[in-house]
C-alpha cells in the first residue's frame, strides 16, 4: 500500500490502482489459507485428524 501512495504521489493514477487493489486479495488469501491451517481442508465426512484430540493427548501422556 506504501507503493501504491507513491505512485500516487508521482502521478501515475493507473498504477496506483493497480497496485493498491492486490492488498485486498492478498489479505484474503492469508484468510483462506489460517482457516484451512485450522479446520483442514478434509471438512467433516472422514474425521481424520479432528475430534479426540484430548482423548489422544490423555493416551500420548500416559504412555510416557
Amino acid at each position: 500500500m506504501a507503493l501504491s501512495a507513491v505512485l500516487k504521489l508521482s502521478g501515475k493514477e493507473h498504477a496506483s490502482l493497480f497496485v493498491g487493489q492486490w492488498a485486498a486479495p492478498f489479505l484474503l488469501l492469508g484468510i483462506y489459507n489460517k482457516m484451512v491451517k485450522q479446520h483442514g481442508s478434509e471438512g467433516e465426512l472422514s474425521g481424520a485428524g479432528r475430534g479426540g484430540g484430548a482423548v489422544a493427548g490423555a493416551q500420548i501422556n500416559s504412555a510416557m
